[in-house]
């Protein structure tokens, strides 16, 4: 999620579908300066998840988040990622 960006509605992120003879790597989850996730942030594999100090968001579950700014060695001082914003909706799914 980059920088001053909105997302409303969570994160979820699931188990891969099928199968794969090459080794995962464990995906990277970036909450940047000021980004706000209103919602859960749900992970239902392992992740490298990485939370910017001034960053907002709901509950987290299925990962240990990263704290950090932009003076650690965490990935936030990358400029690529841009705001945005988004909704995500969940329908179901038992993130109530």
């Amino acid at each position: 999620v980059g920088v001053d960006s909105h997302v409303t509605g969570g994160i979820k992120y699931t188990k891969p579908n099928g199968i794969s003879f090459r080794q995962q790597r464990d995906p990277v989850v970036i909450i940047g300066p000021n980004a706000r996730v209103d919602g859960p942030l749900v992970f239902e594999r392992p992740v490298k998840l990485y939370v910017h100090a001034s960053a907002k968001t709901g509950a987290i579950r299925g990962a240990t988040a990263v704290a950090g700014d932009a003076s650690d060695d965490a990935p936030y001082r990358d400029t690529r990622y841009l705001p945005v914003t988004a909704t995500l909706r969940f329908d179901g799914d038992g993130l109530d």
